[in-house]
């Protein structure tokens, strides 16, 4: 019994909690990996825009999701085991963002770009772990 129970609470707490963390790296991997795109003007090939406006966009869909299905999520905020609400409010808004601005036109627009991505980045701690320009 006591192992059936282990399970389930592994599967309802630690599993979405650790769903929430891997798609966090997916997040910074997507921002590094098409950084080309949103931060050059006049530099995106219109298939790779395509591409990166719509994996971004459904990046931001699934951390709402995430934080959604994650039960408990305002405890494990509380705990800092997870970004708080308003962070992932941020978060959710600032891919939003780069994915309408993925291919910009002004200088201006670029550095609205990297703003997005450093609120990004700070939100999740991620900035820890590499430069944000």
């Amino acid at each position: 019994m006591g192992l059936v129970t282990g399970a389930f609470a592994s599967r309802l707490l630690v599993d979405p909690r650790a769903d929430l963390l891997k798609l966090q790296g997916e997040i910074a991997e997507a921002l590094l990996l098409y950084a080309p795109l949103y931060s050059n003007v006049g530099n995106a090939r219109p298939d790779d825009r395509l591409e990166a406006t719509q994996r971004v966009r459904a990046l931001a869909a699934r951390l709402v999701g995430a934080c959604t299905g994650l039960p408990g999520f305002d405890a494990w905020a509380r705990l800092g085991l997870v970004p708080t609400a308003e962070a992932i409010r941020d978060v959710h808004h600032a891919l939003i963002g780069l994915s309408n601005g993925m291919s910009p036109e002004s200088h201006e627009e670029t550095e609205q770009n990297r703003d997005r991505r450093r609120i990004i980045f700070e939100s999740f701690g991620t900035d820890r772990f590499c430069k944000v320009l």
